[in-house]
């Protein structure tokens, strides 16, 4: 049985939840708000982390997509990770 969700506002425990689901790969979607999907060098540098910490543990982190209402940014897709 799968645990609850999550707490969405930390990505290491939606890293937790991939780990206890054994899951193979994680996918960050954070809501940045309704105007500005600016990404932080703190969002960049945790995903990096928890990219490193995924490969340690067999779990791909395949993107960290950042979203507004009506808009995305796939660090993946401009190479900020």
């Amino acid at each position: 049985m799968l645990p609850n969700l999550p707490n969405l506002k930390c990505p290491v425990s939606g890293v937790h939840f991939a780990v206890l689901a054994t899951a193979s790969f994680y996918l960050a979607f954070p809501f940045q708000g309704y105007l500005s999907y600016n990404v932080a060098k703190e969002d960049i540098e945790i995903t990096q982390r928890l990219a490193e910490a995924g490969e340690i543990m067999g779990i791909d982190v395949l993107d960290h997509i950042t979203m507004c209402d009506k808009h995305y940014l796939s660090l993946k897709a401009t190479n900020l990770f």
